[in-house]
């Protein structure tokens, strides 16, 4: 198991360090929550202290019931989840090589998933007629033999075998509709209504473009997210000091050629 923690230091910088990696005695979520204990215990980090995780997706990881990620937000409910995006950005779809860009800004990567969704709805609406005509056009084109829609789906290419459902059914229903569906569920898995809100008062932060992408309102959502980090005093003067800070940054110029969060 390796561990890699990311803080922000004294002077407000954001560092990350690698942990150690540690031998588990067995993958049970109870023996990762013990091993990863083991490690932060010698540095003196506290689980209280989490503010986010992130693994793959694997059950023992991940899993809402007894996942790591579960364990960890039993003893402590802000340490908000969000899958690895070494492995989000991987399932994608087509969004997946822009995403991976060193220079791709988190709102765009994530206005890239909303697209990606979008159009993964929209493909199993209405894609199906356009990519069976594209199959029969390239068939006739090369002398491939393309199966009747209307007949019935033989396994094995065997007539002894015939299934009780259609060509029509097994290529549109038991593959093409069922292949997007799983895209689909796997993007709502790993980016939920939870993490995907986080992120997107992230970026929030942003200083693109002169920080166009700046909200307080979202801003101020992360008091909601994270009450035990804010004072109450330090709340209620926190939307006046965050409309000091943008109008502060948009009028100095070396914030005018940041890309990304990264950069601040």
């Amino acid at each position: 198991m390796t561990v890699c923690v990311r803080y922000v230091d004294s002077i407000g910088s954001v560092v990350k360090r690698f942990l150690g990696i540690a031998h588990v005695k067995d993958t049970s979520a109870a023996s990762l929550k013990q091993t990863l204990l083991d490690l932060l215990t010698p540095f003196k980090l506290s689980v209280s202290k989490i503010r986010g995780q992130g693994y793959d997706g694997a059950s023992n990881m991940s899993g809402r019931l007894s996942g790591l990620r579960t364990l960890i937000q039993n003893e402590n409910p802000y340490a908000f989840y969000v899958h690895c995006f070494a492995h989000q950005l991987q399932l994608a779809l087509v969004a997946a090589m822009a995403l991976q860009r060193c220079d791709q800004d988190l709102l765009n990567a994530l206005n890239l998933i909303k697209i990606a969704k979008i159009r993964l709805q929209r493909m199993r609406d209405d894609g199906w007629d356009v990519l069976i005509t594209k199959v029969v056009e390239i068939g006739k084109n090369h002398d491939i033999e393309v199966p009747d829609m209307s007949g019935p789906y033989y396994l094995f290419k065997s007539r002894r075998q015939a299934s009780t459902t259609s060509n029509l059914h097994h290529y549109k229903n038991d593959c093409f509709l069922n292949i997007l569906d799983v895209q689909m569920k796997e993007l709502n898995k790993r980016f939920d209504v939870e993490n995907t809100e986080l992120l997107h008062c992230v970026a929030c932060l942003s200083p693109f473009f002169k920080f166009m992408a700046f909200d307080v309102d979202k801003l101020m959502r992360m008091t909601e997210l994270y009450p035990t980090d804010f004072l109450d005093e330090v709340e209620s003067s926190l939307h006046n000091q965050l409309d000091n800070y943008i109008e502060d940054v948009r009028d100095v110029a070396r914030f005018q050629e940041l890309k990304g969060i990264g950069d601040l």
